[in-house]
């Protein structure tokens, strides 16, 4: 029973003296007026107490950013980027304040649309999960991982050095860095592309930061495109 239930039995009898043709008008003002504020001071109160009952019971913020059920990819992708860059941009000042070092790790899955195009979407729905996962973990409880595009991820590491956030990725996804995907029969292992970088220079914003490492994936990918072409056309030219 709440604490505006028991008032109900004066409301009616105030109620019913309003009512009588025994009261004068100025003594009906004076007890319309008071069932007025018993009224508001009741509906404050109701809403005081749901007010209180939704504190209670607000989940607790997360470093995640919240999930767009609704939305595209796209969108989702976007608000994960937002994320990282307003949590880089924090461990950036914490480190140019005096703090521990922060690392950015971008890994870019550049055979994933190769796979889905073999082996299906679900195959590569499986890698992109699993994947992730690996990459929770490596983010422990004060890290941050997220997708940011249709094969890309990023780690933000915290305490972490260039040389310790590279020991951390290879102690998570082992040596050769490797992810595992099912795909009916065969047992598929993609390799991701990563780039890093610890966050020392308090002119650059996580966003650059961001962009730089992902060019870099880039253009190392576009280099063993060409090499890969070079080798191909050489075994030919000799068979």
């Amino acid at each position: 029973m709440s604490a505006w239930s028991h008032k109900w039995p004066l409301l009616l009898a105030s109620a019913a003296l309003l009512l009588s043709d025994g009261i004068h008008l100025v003594p009906r003002l004076l007890l319309l007026l008071v069932l007025l504020g018993v009224c508001i001071a009741g509906g404050l109160s109701v809403l005081r107490q749901r007010a209180a009952r939704s504190a209670q019971g607000a989940p607790r913020a997360s470093r995640y950013p919240a999930p767009i059920r609704a939305g595209t990819p796209q969108e989702q992708w976007a608000s994960h980027r937002a994320a990282l860059y307003a949590r880089g941009d924090a461990l950036r000042a914490r480190a140019m304040a005096g703090a521990e070092p922060a690392t950015l790790v971008v890994f870019e899955q550049v055979d994933l649309p190769e796979l889905h195009a073999v082996f299906g979407a679900l195959a590569a729905q499986r890698l992109a999960a699993g994947f992730e996962r690996k990459l929770k973990v490596l983010a422990g409880e004060e890290g941050l991982a997220v997708r940011t595009g249709p094969t890309c991820w990023a780690v933000l590491l915290p305490s972490y050095g260039g040389d310790g956030a590279l020991a951390a990725v290879k102690e998570t996804l082992g040596t050769g860095m490797a992810v595992e995907a099912d795909a009916e029969d065969d047992e598929l292992l993609l390799v991701p592309r990563i780039a890093l970088l610890t966050l020392h220079d308090a002119t650059t914003t996580m966003r650059m930061v961001y962009q730089e490492l992902c060019e870099q994936i880039t253009a190392l990918h576009a280099h063993e495109m060409r090499r890969a072409a070079y080798l191909r056309r050489e075994r030919e030219s000799h068979s």
